[in-house]
């Protein structure tokens, strides 16, 4: 036991050093620097310090202690794999007497797929094998393939080229199977064609060339494939015939679509046969009379068992969409062993995140785990998810994704204050996580009824129970599970249920063999962190009050209880300060990181299954169809992200812009309560001015009445009595000058009429003048009068002719239009 003294008086003036110390504790992991063995003799005793302490930055202030392909090798596991691989290969020449069982005349058949013979007399089993074998041979021979005739019997071809000469025959033979070369014309006086895109290379062929690419490779894809196929034959292939090639060598490989449903209870019979204790359950629908795949659950029995045995009673559940012909999700519930690995405890397939679906999967999983009295389930935000939880497992722990509920908590509020959201999720005293969750209620009110409104499961590590011994705050094991099946996710479902047993089985034996090596009570790995952490605690001072009781006081005001069953620096610094006990550190670690809860959580072995073709016949009474749910148009492989994820440039700047924004409205909320003017925020146009497809200028449309083009056009005057009032009896009206046929618009400039005849007096000249420009315009005066905008060409014609006034440059062109020729049509002569 020990004690802790806080001083909260020096919280205000310390506390960025608690935030940035908040997660200092956890915040150490192991990483393999170097792991050289010569041979596995040498590893009697393992060397823990090939292990160095590095310092991580993700969600939950730490990462995985050592993944397992990296403790494989420190093992020295991988070098026993290799000597025994050398072991194999020694030569056993003259050990024993070969024995054949050949019969005297039988008619072997062998042939080279990439390289075959076409001379005369030649013969292939059969002609599906022939027809691809005589493609091969067109496109190793460079030349275009002219099929004349093809069935089961005769088969006939010769060069595409006009006047090309060569020409092949094969026949069917009695026996009913064998084809044979029985006409060869073998002379060519074409160009290659090796350059060239032709038909030579079907679907066919393709698909019988890209099904060794695929099994090593599945996730090839037609432009990638279509690439290793021209280098490796010389040869131009179309695209949509790769495509095509592809989809039918998936189909030799895994089986068609519609088969896996059907397959899916011979999957599940061989599977119950070889792994007893396992729990499957597949859900059909019937409507209209038919039978359709409906959901899907699997938990293999030795995983059951190992969960119950060796793992923490923690549960991630969560579901990834599927990206292939079914529209659906791959549910999965994983936990976590001594060595913080991912443990797939079970997984599902359902058409949709609903409620119902999320009820079904759960009630299935409380078959597989029973009622069990101590346990913690984290999820997302997936409220049908939520409610599932609460309907077959009352009495568990549920938990919350803090990543989650912080992304739907900043589209909604922002600014510096909302940071204190981290250290409420992730310090371990109450006190500590309720003076940060006061400052976000002073700052604002909303925001704390929102929390308590949308996200009333846990998320805060002080609100966790400390018997679950897990303190993750993130759904991240799940996000694991997701990333780990991403590359078998368009496989069809019997297909990619055996996969994901396939993985399951060879990381289970991985993690056998890496148990077996480990001795003592304590995982070496985790003792090896806990020594790491003794040291850097001159910030702490202990004031002993018993063997096993002090008093610690923290100067760096960190103070974190852990609740994950292993010491805090706390403990540690009252364990490395007996002097007089022979204290051990693996005495005050949790059972849970025992090396034999590590070993039980392993130790059953999941059988391996035979090929497809030896799995039990299930006879069904009806036939298991595919589901109703399908989507239209082409698959998808890849998800839609969230405006808030990378790999979106538009989404990033739309977040970026919403959260100054929020930013903006918090530092105004601010400004007002403390009596001060908030800043105005200006309003920001969206997209760019508009065009007008008339004048041209920006910030109108055509129709609109800004247009200088547009408007109500004044009609023309009949000719009245003149108004001698203004000008007097004997003086000439002005007018404006008519405008020639094709000038511009710019060069429309009203001005006063030519005076002509000794009549014309001078103050009606003076009086036009005065009437039209009376002062030269100015720079400032053109730009504030003009409605339009104004060019230099204008402006430099405005300030040359003080004459000329800024309306009148706008005036459209009145030019006639000729109307077009009538055009009639001429009479033909009979």
């Amino acid at each position: 036991m020990y004690d802790i003294k806080i001083n909260w008086n020096d919280f205000p003036t310390g506390i960025d050093n608690l935030i940035d110390r908040l997660e200092e504790e956890p915040g150490l992991s192991l990483a393999l620097v170097e792991a050289h063995v010569e041979h596995a003799s040498q590893l009697d005793v393992i060397d823990w310090d090939a292990l160095h302490i590095i310092d991580p930055q993700d969600e939950e202030g730490r990462v995985e202690i050592v993944d397992e392909n990296q403790m494989y090798d420190l093992l020295g596991l991988r070098a026993e794999d290799e000597a025994a691989k050398e072991a194999s290969d020694d030569d056993t020449t003259g050990a024993a007497i070969p024995v054949d069982d050949d019969i005297p005349g039988e008619r072997v058949m062998v042939h080279d797929p990439n390289k075959p013979s076409m001379a005369l007399g030649t013969t292939y089993p059969n002609m599906v094998v022939f027809r691809l074998a005589m493609r091969q041979f067109a496109i190793n021979e460079e030349f275009k393939l002219r099929i004349d005739k093809s069935d089961q019997v005769r088969y006939v071809a010769g060069c595409k080229h006009k006047n090309c000469p060569w020409r092949i025959v094969g026949r069917r033979q009695p026996d009913g199977n064998t084809i044979m070369v029985t006409v060869l014309v073998d002379k060519h006086n074409c160009t290659s064609n090796a350059r060239k895109l032709t038909t030579t290379p079907s679907s066919a062929w393709v698909a019988s060339k890209a099904i060794h690419h695929l099994r090593k490779n599945y996730n090839m894809g037609p432009k990638e494939l279509k690439q290793r196929l021209e280098e490796e034959h010389n040869c131009k292939i179309h695209y949509d015939t790769v495509w095509k090639g592809r989809q039918k060598a998936l189909v030799e490989l895994h089986g068609s679509w519609e088969e896996s449903f059907q397959m899916l209870f011979n999957w599940r019979a061989e599977v119950m046969a070889r792994s007893p204790g396992s729990v499957i359950e597949i859900d059909v629908k019937e409507e209209d009379g038919q039978v359709h795949f409906h959901k899907f659950f699997c938990a293999l029995g030795p995983c059951i068992e190992g969960f119950l045995e060796g793992c923490r009673t923690y549960l991630s559940i969560d579901s990834t969409a599927l990206n292939g012909r079914l529209n659906g999700h791959l549910a999965a519930a994983t936990a976590i062993d001594g060595h913080n690995w991912m443990y797939p405890v079970a997984f599902g397939f359902i058409d949709g995140e609903t409620e119902d679906n999320w009820v079904w999967f759960m009630t299935q999983l409380k078959r597989a785990i029973g009622d069990l009295p101590l346990l913690a389930v984290c999820t997302d935000a997936c409220k049908g998810l939520e409610n599932a939880v609460k309907k077959v497992f009352p009495q568990a722990e549920q938990r919350e994704c803090f990543r989650h509920l912080m992304q739907n908590f900043i589209k909604r509020y922002g600014g510096e204050i909302f940071s204190r959201m981290y250290p409420i999720a992730r310090a371990y005293r109450k006190e500590v996580s309720d003076y940060f969750y006061n400052q976000i209620v002073e700052s604002s009110t909303e925001a704390d009824t929102w929390l308590k409104t949308h996200h009333k499961l846990k998320w805060k590590r002080s609100s966790f129970n400390p018997a679950i011994k897990c303190d993750y705050v993130t759904n991240n094991i799940a996000e694991i599970f997701n990333n780990w099946v991403k590359d078998w996710k368009d496989l069809p479902m019997v297909e990619l249920a055996d996969k994901i047993r396939e993985l399951i089985m060879f990381y289970t034996s991985l993690r056998r063999r890496i148990g077996a090596k480990l001795h003592g009570k304590i995982l070496p790995a985790v003792l090896h962190q806990l020594e790491a952490r003794t040291r850097g605690l001159g910030h702490l001072t202990v004031t002993q009050a018993g063997f096993f009781s002090a008093q610690v006081e923290d100067s760096s005001n960190t103070h974190n209880r852990h609740h994950t069953g292993k010491p805090c620096q706390h403990a540690l610094a009252l364990i490395t300060s007996q002097e007089s006990l022979d204290v051990k550190l693996e005495d005050f670690v949790h059972d849970y990181y025992s090396v034999e809860r590590f070993k039980n959580a392993y130790k059953r072995i999941i059988e391996p299954l035979p090929d497809r073709t030896q799995w039990p016949h299930v006879d069904l009474p009806f036939v298991v169809g595919a589901p109703l749910r399908r989507g239209k148009g082409r698959w998808k492989k890849l998800r839609m992200k969230s405006c808030l994820e990378g790999g979106n440039s538009k989404g990033k700047k739309a977040a970026a812009e919403r959260g100054k924004e929020a930013d903006k409205g918090a530092a105004n909320e601010a400004d007002l309560a403390a009596g001060t003017e908030p800043e105005k925020v200006k309003k920001q146009m969206v997209r760019g001015k508009r065009k007008c497809k008339g004048c041209g200028e920006l910030g109108h449309g055509k129709t609109s009445y800004k247009c200088p083009l547009n408007g109500t056009k004044k009609r023309q005057e009949e000719e009245g009595p003149k108004n001698t009032t203004k000008y007097g009896e004997n003086a000439k009206v002005p007018c404006p000058k008519k405008a020639k046929k094709g000038a511009a618009q710019e060069n429309e400039v009203a001005g006063p009429a030519n005076e002509t005849g000794a009549g014309a007096a001078q103050e009606t000249e003076e009086a036009v003048t005065e009437n039209q420009s009376p002062t030269k315009p100015t720079r400032e005066s053109i730009f504030h009068d003009s409605p339009i905008r104004v060019t230099r060409s204008r402006l430099a014609m405005l300030l040359g002719d003080g004459s000329t006034s800024p309306t009148t440059m706008m005036l459209p062109s009145t030019a006639k239009k000729t109307p077009p020729k009538k055009l009639t049509p001429r009479k033909l002569k009979i």
